[in-house]
């Protein structure tokens, strides 16, 4: 992940792959097309409300994924192409909660890990 700033921070992958996929149908016709897919994605988190050590924070996240899939014809197997793309924006507020000894507590999710998958 790349920060610019404290407040703002984003990231980027790309990846393409071939092969050959095998299967069988009913027949016992074995089919071995070439595949290809490629993928790339994109995302970016930012603070919108800094809140410090007593007040309300919230941040911002946001990604885009795309892929594309495509099998080369065999025989009298067509070939295909399949393509998904997906786009999600999230809003996270937090809001530490004081203790009587002067420590705070900070709910996480998530079981606390740092990686957020929502």
């Amino acid at each position: 992940m790349c920060s610019p700033t404290p407040r703002l921070g984003f990231w980027a992958t790309a990846g393409y792959g071939w092969g050959e996929r095998s299967f069988e149908p009913d027949d016992d016709t074995e089919y071995n097309p070439d595949t290809t897919m490629a993928m790339a994605a994109a995302g970016i988190n930012g603070v919108l409300l800094d809140g410090g050590s007593e007040g309300t924070s919230v941040t911002t996240t946001a990604d885009v994924l795309t892929l594309k899939a495509t099998s080369e014809e065999v025989d009298e197997l067509a070939s295909s192409e399949g393509s998904l793309s997906r786009l999600r924006v999230g809003l996270e507020a937090t809001r530490p909660v004081p203790l009587a000894n002067g420590a705070s507590l900070l709910p996480m999710h998530g079981g606390g890990h740092q990686a957020r998958q929502w």
